[in-house]
């Protein structure tokens, strides 16, 4: 393998962790610090937080990233998960009956369908930003990186481990409970579920709602404790565009990294 090209998929690298850093930075200043998600009355404190850290930085950050990476040939636009149609609803319908199955089973702190919906929409966001950063970035970049020195399977497992413990490690940014080392230690062994979803299925859609089933468990119940949930009993409107808006913003993203592949190849593969 040339010298250029480990040089090239090394910078991969610390871009992906650079967006990383800055990503969980935004976090901190926009919602750890003001405990944004455990007041749902500060509908403005969500937005900035949606609108910067996740949207901007998890979302589009990381497209961009992405785009670079395909275009220069270092990974396929399958690699980070942007699949065929068929594939994506596949991965979409196993992720929404895999997660809907989990968190029932974990005994929800409320079952009511305005509830659930204003809490699924509220992590929707983070949920597709953390599957773009935490895997879709830095786990595709480990990957990347190390193929040319260890087997693939030895690379497909650094990568595994390294996206669930990156996405623990990004939780110390959030507000209580989630900055406790003890939910930080729980959140890695989720990432390791989530990540087993995403290098198995290969889907980045069916990642996203397969976790976001996982992170709306977390949310529930640390809004019930404390005190709050009947202030999610009303359907929240902003809560529900920003949803919408970050799930248009990631078929732009899926788009742009489609555009800059040259093959259907994946050199992960290879």
């Amino acid at each position: 393998m040339p010298h250029h090209d480990e040089s090239a998929r090394f910078r991969f690298l610390i871009w992906a962790v650079g967006l990383y850093a800055a990503w969980t930075l935004a976090t901190y200043f926009l919602e750890g610090h003001l405990h944004t998600l455990l007041r749902p009355e500060a509908t403005n404190a969500r937005l900035a937080y949606a609108a910067v850290a996740n949207i901007l930085i998890g979302i589009i950050g990381t497209g961009v990233l992405l785009h670079v990476a395909v275009r220069d040939d270092h990974v396929a636009p399958r690699d980070v998960g942007f699949r065929s149609f068929g594939r994506t609803l596949f991965g979409v319908l196993l992720g929404a009956i895999l997660g809907a199955v989990l968190f029932l089973f974990r005994r929800p702190a409320s079952i009511d369908t305005a509830v659930l919906t204003n809490a699924y929409a509220q992590v929707w966001v983070v949920s597709v930003a953390e599957i773009l950063v935490c895997w879709a970035a830095v786990g595709v970049a480990v990957r990347a990186g190390l193929r040319a020195t260890l087997p693939r399977w030895a690379g497909l497992l650094a990568a595994w481990v390294v996206a669930a413990v990156a996405f623990g490690a990004y939780h110390g940014a959030h507000s209580p409970p989630f900055n406790t080392w003890q939910m930080i230690g729980v959140l890695t062994v989720v990432g390791l579920g989530t990540g087993a979803f995403f290098f198995v299925v290969g889907e980045v859609y069916g990642t996203v709602v397969f976790h976001n089933f996982l992170a709306l468990k977390g949310v529930t119940d640390a809004v019930a404790q404390g005190g709050k949930l009947d202030e999610y009993n009303v359907l929240d409107p902003p809560l529900l565009w920003t949803a919408l808006f970050a799930t248009v913003v990631l078929l732009g993203i899926d788009r742009v990294v489609r555009s800059a592949s040259s093959s259907s190849a994946s050199p992960l593969q290879q």
